[in-house]
């Protein structure tokens, strides 16, 4: 009977652990997916902001009908905690050419920072690409 209870208890032990390493990993994917959207969700933004930058006239601070004014600055500024282009999520760049603009966030969790967001934008279109 004792041999029983032991091997019971051991098994319990064993379904136990595996459990709480299986709920961290979960855990930790679920908080690198969390900031991969959280970042592409800024990026969304920043295009918009970017898009109004272009169709803004020249007369009025924008970039009459061009992408090319634009900056980091314009669509991301610095905030009392992070400097131009970063926020608690990630950090970012744009590539700005004349009818086209690019937009890169990179997260800030070092296990998914290799999953990095770019957006091309256009006057009417946005299309996003996740890299894995």
């Amino acid at each position: 009977m004792g041999q029983q209870q032991l091997l019971l208890l051991v098994i319990a032990i064993v379904i136990t652990g595996v459990g709480i390493v299986v709920g961290f990993t979960m855990f930790h994917n679920a908080a690198d997916a969390s900031q991969v959207d959280a970042v592409t969700q800024e990026c969304v933004s920043m295009a918009a902001r970017a898009q109004m930058y272009y169709m803004t006239p020249a007369y009025r601070g924008g970039g009459g009908y061009s992408f090319t004014g634009v900056t980091i600055e314009k669509i991301l500024p610095a905030s009392a905690h992070h400097a131009a282009g970063e926020n608690e999520h990630g950090t970012f760049t744009i590539t700005p050419q004349d009818s086209t603009a690019e937009i890169v966030g990179t997260p800030r969790r070092s296990t998914a920072a290799n999953r990095v967001v770019t957006l091309k934008v256009t006057a009417k279109t946005i299309s996003t690409q996740i890299s894995e």
